[in-house]
Formats: structure tokens, C-alpha cells, sequence
């Protein structure tokens, strides 16, 4: 009975998993890749106008370091929703092994996106919404590590602390695009 009792409690914090991960879902905001850039709006015309001055004026151009932590910031969600889709998926196949593959593959994937948090320099602007990432980050990571070793361990106890862990590092998500769009620099990438 007590066996019994256990796993409808592990099944119970998997479905937690999987409503905070929808949820996540919902807040993250998908990137404006349907609008023109110069590169996609220019016409045979204006690239055969363009010399080789200007080819090499724009070359020599210092790429805004908002914007490749703004890039690096978006690389890295993506591998992260990866991720938490297979979570997602794995919770609701009650696959516990493919639960615990996607919580160290998360893992790795913030350990990843951690350090290009700290290799742009940012303008004071984005200085909170960097702080959220960072702070979403480390929760994420805690969450994948809680969900690893639950799964591994069938812990309903370290399943449930996981899905708190998301719900914290949702919170920072909310914070940080919050901050993005006050500084208009959410969907420049």
C-alpha cells in the first residue's frame, strides 16, 4: 500500500511538472522573426548600389552588445523550451527515465546558457532584465537537478521541490521580458 501510495504521489508532482511547464510556455514570448531586417528587404537594385566602401564601412561596424546578449539570450531559450517540452512530454508518458534524461540534459543546457549571460558586456539598461536571466537561470538549474535526482530516486518530495524551482524561475522569465519590453529591445533580434 505504502508502494502504491508513493507512486500516486510521484504521478501527482509529475503533472505539476507538466502544468508548470505549460504555463511556461504560455509567458515565454516568441521572438519577432516575421518583420523585414535590411538584409531581407533589400532588392537586387539596392545590393548591386551597395560599394565596396560601404561593404566594408559596415563591416568594421562594433555590433551592439545589448543585442548578441539580447541573441545569446534567445539561442539559449531555445535549447531550454527544448527541453522542458521533453520533460513535458517524458511527465506525460510517465516515462521517469525520460524525465531524468531531460532534467540533465536542462542541466547542462543552463549551465551553458550561464556563462553566456557573463560573457556580454550590457548597457545599464538591460542590467535588471541580465539579473532576471541570471536569476531564472540558477532556478532552472536547481529544478533540472530536483527533477533529476526525483525521478532517479522516484522522490516525490525532490519532484515537487523541482517544480517549485520552475515556477520561481517563471517568475524571474516574467521579470525579465518585462524589462526587455520596457527598454524596447524585445524582438530587435
Amino acid at each position: 500500500m505504502n508502494s502504491d501510495r508513493k507512486v500516486t504521489r510521484i504521478a501527482g508532482y509529475v503533472v505539476y511538472i507538466f502544468i508548470g511547464l505549460f504555463v511556461l510556455g504560455a509567458i515565454l514570448p516568441s521572438p519577432d522573426t516575421g518583420g523585414e531586417t535590411a538584409t531581407t528587404a533589400a532588392t537586387p537594385d539596392t545590393k548591386a548600389a551597395t560599394t565596396a566602401a560601404t561593404v566594408e564601412a559596415e563591416e568594421e561596424e562594433e555590433i551592439d552588445p545589448n543585442l548578441e546578449w539580447l541573441a545569446a539570450v534567445l539561442v539559449s531559450m531555445g535549447y531550454l523550451v527544448e527541453d522542458m517540452q521533453t520533460i513535458q512530454v517524458a511527465a506525460e508518458g510517465m516515462d521517469i527515465d525520460g524525465l531524468a534524461a531531460g532534467c540533465s540534459d536542462l542541466k547542462n543546457h543552463v549551465q551553458v546558457a550561464k556563462s553566456l549571460n557573463v560573457k556580454y558586456d550590457v548597457s545599464s539598461d538591460l542590467e535588471t532584465a541580465r539579473y532576471e536571466w541570471s536569476e531564472a537561470l540558477s532556478d532552472y538549474g536547481r529544478a533540472a537537478d530536483a527533477g533529476y535526482d526525483g525521478a532517479n530516486d522516484l522522490d516525490a518530495e525532490l519532484l515537487e521541490k523541482s517544480s517549485l524551482y520552475m515556477g520561481m524561475a517563471d517568475k524571474h522569465l516574467e521579470k525579465m521580458t518585462s524589462e526587455l519590453e520596457k527598454t524596447g529591445y524585445w524582438g530587435q533580434t
